[in-house]
Order: C-alpha cells, then structure tokens, then sequence
C-alpha cells in the first residue's frame, strides 16, 4: 500500500487547524467587544481576517495548505536549529545554565511553555536562540545568489 505524506499530513494539519479554530471561535465568544481576544499565532490571525469578510480567498482549505507549507518549510531549518543550539549548549556549559535558570524562573518546570507572553520575559533565552540562528549553517541564508548582468529601471 503506498501512501503519500499528503495522504496523513494534510488531515493532521486540517485537524490542527480545526482545534484552533473552535479555540478561538470559543475564546471571542467569552470576550465581549470592549475586551477583545488577539490572535497569538498566524492561524488566529487568518480567522480573524478570514471572518472581516474582505478578502474572499480566505478560505480554511487556503489556511490548512499554508499551514501545511508553514509546518514542512519550518522543519528543516527547526532541525538544524536544534542540532545547532544542542552543541553550542554542550560547548558553553555556563551559557546552559543561564538560559535553563531563566526558562525555569519564566516558565516553571510544570507550565506549559507555548505561551507567547513568555518570550517577552526570558531576554537570554531570546538572544540565545537568535544567536544559534545566526551561526553559520544554523539557518538556511540563501542560495548565495548574484545578478548576472546590468539592469536599466
């Protein structure tokens, strides 16, 4: 039996995106218009776009396939990332226990640490991670690309 990735990708991110969507729906319904919720992340922020009225070619179909772009084109370099940071943690021991210290002050060992509000107060753990992503390798840059004759504008 030959099954593509599409074939289980696309109905977990389909289901994904439903999960945040009835989230959302769920979490405006609660607010009231002096008190609105602000989407936290791109899907929320497509919903509440999308449910403006103004652009028909917002459509979940549309969202669960840029979702699905998003999800494979962040793999790799999420991947290398990791591997990135992991040596560079191995290498600078002190630098491990900085960013652990604050991450355990921030988030607490039980939290769940998806929150965006975290980031905000964790200064060394953000400069970290931004650090390892500018290390050379860490993150695609480019295919080194040159432009092979003058243009006229």
């Amino acid at each position: 039996m030959n099954h593509s990735i599409r074939d289980t990708f696309v109905p977990f991110i389909r289901s994904e995106v439903s999960t945040v969507c009835a989230n959302f729906e769920a979490s405006r319904a609660a607010n009231t218009a002096a008190d609105p919720v602000e989407p936290t992340n791109f899907v929320e922020c497509y919903l509440a776009e999308m449910a403006l009225g103004r652009k028909p070619h917002l459509t979940m179909e549309h969202l669960v396939q840029l979702a699905a772009d998003f999800w494979l084109g962040g793999m790799d370099s999420t991947v290398t990332t990791l591997r990135w940071a992991v040596l560079y943690l191995t290498k600078h021991p002190e630098v491990q226990e900085r960013v652990f210290a604050e991450v355990e002050e921030v988030v607490g060992l039980e939290n769940d640490p998806s929150h965006f509000d975290h980031k905000r107060r964790m200064p060394y753990t953000s400069a970290f991670i931004a650090e390892v992503q500018r290390l050379p390798g860490a993150v695609n840059q480019g295919a080194g690309l040159r432009i092979a004759h003058d243009d006229q504008v």
